[in-house]
């Protein structure tokens, strides 16, 4: 028979969780939230010739608690890395999101992701995680992940 262990969680790791996901609270406050959030104007479309487009990611968590994280700006991106990042920008309506995104309850292992973006004049940071974030982001997510760890930055 296989038996299930029914020990409780001990205090001191429930106390590190919260401890997590204050500092993610914490992260999301200092990055400003959504103070910076305006709309388009000329100029501030990602994708738009000329428009300044800076990425700050960052990774956390995991089964292994490691934080990485890296800046993408448009001297360090190829043309053709510009245009997938604007359209995925663009796709995941990003400057329309909440700064944070969070799920009903903590999922243990789960990682977190915070990414500010700034194009043109505007800035915006949202925060969240991979069981907490919506459909349209996924695929932005997906492709800074990917970048992450080909560029081994952070």
């Amino acid at each position: 028979m296989i038996g299930i262990d029914t020990a409780p969680i001990p205090q001191w790791w429930l106390r590190v969780r919260r401890l997590a996901w204050l500092g993610v609270f914490v992260l999301a406050v200092a990055c400003g939230g959504d103070s910076d959030r305006g709309s388009a104007g000329p100029g501030d479309t990602p994708g738009e010739e000329g428009a300044v487009l800076r990425i700050v990611f960052e990774r956390s968590g995991g089964f292994a608690g490691l934080t990485r994280s890296m800046t993408l700006d448009s001297s360090n991106l190829t043309g053709d890395e510009r245009e997938i990042l604007s359209r995925l920008i663009e796709e995941a309506q990003f400057f329309d999101l909440p700064a944070q995104i969070v799920g009903d309850a903590p999922v243990p292992d789960d990682f977190t992701y915070s990414i500010e973006v700034e194009a043109g004049d505007r800035a915006a940071t949202v925060v969240t995680s991979d069981s907490a974030a919506p459909e349209q982001l996924r695929p932005l997510l997906d492709w800074l992940t990917s970048q992450l760890q080909t560029r081994r930055e952070g």
